[in-house]
């Protein structure tokens, strides 16, 4: 037994030191988006937190926090939590628009076969869904992270076709990322995001994405998943983001 107080304290660290060896060290990104309307005006803020690990060369996310505010207002009006368990492409989603008094949680299941989907409404009833995963299956920000994946191949031209959940209709749709080249916009990587059924093309328009040279975005323009009206219309808008820190590591190939 160690009799001496601070050579047990020494011994103490040495062992914890050792220990935490295994582990990767937590790292942040940070980003803020501002979103404008057709007129050039701002129409609210975004806030990016993201918590996660540069394991293998390469950044991974962990936990993610959004804050959307109103111009000029200290209180966000809406706020989202996402957290990447597993697959990097379907983070779980904690989404909370407190001025309609609306909610929804993305989950995976007990059996680890389908997401399980609750939402709730303005009214407080709750719609509850379970949508079979799929492994080309993307959630939310995910989309993010399956550009990152599929880098390489986005930035030789080539599409890459995936599913998309439509968590408040409790189902999925074909998409396709496509690059843009040559682009009227200046990023190194522009792509377009477009459904891949001819009926769904009629009814959703493309979005665009520009991003950085080191796998940031750097742009959104399209449809938001802010809602202007209680009638379930969302924002359109164009985001520009900001990044205000950055891992040491890369996030991309």
């Amino acid at each position: 037994m160690i009799q001496n107080p601070w050579l047990r304290l020494s011994v103490c660290a040495l062992v914890l030191a050792i220990a935490d060896t295994g582990h990767a060290q937590r790292e942040q990104l940070s980003f803020v988006g501002e979103a404008f309307n057709d007129s050039g005006n701002l129409i609210y803020t975004e806030h990016h937190q993201l918590t996660g690990t540069c394991t293998d060369s390469r950044w991974r996310p962990e936990d993610q926090s959004v804050q959307y505010y109103w111009p000029g207002e200290a209180t966000p009006f809406a706020t989202k939590k996402l957290r990447y368990p597993e697959a990097l492409t379907r983070p779980q989603v904690e989404f909370s628009l407190a001025e309609l008094d609306a909610s929804m949680t993305i989950t995976t299941d007990d059996a680890g076969g389908a997401l399980d989907i609750q939402w709730w409404s303005e009214s407080r009833q709750i719609k509850q869904f379970l949508v079979p995963t799929k492994p080309d299956l993307v959630v939310d920000a995910g989309f993010d992270q399956l550009v990152r994946e599929r880098w390489d191949e986005l930035h030789n031209g080539a599409s890459v076709e995936f599913r998309f959940l439509a968590p408040t209709r409790g189902t999925d749709f074909g998409f396709q990322l496509a690059p843009e080249s040559p682009s009227q916009l200046d990023f190194p990587l522009v792509i377009t995001v477009r459904p891949s059924g001819l009926i769904t093309r009629f009814l959703v328009k493309p979005i665009t994405l520009g991003y950085n040279d080191t796998g940031l975005l750097s742009y959104y323009s399209g449809l938001t998943n802010i809602p202007r009206n209680r009638d379930g219309d969302n924002y359109s808008a164009e985001i520009l983001y900001t990044t205000t820190q950055r891992p040491p590591c890369p996030l991309i190939p």
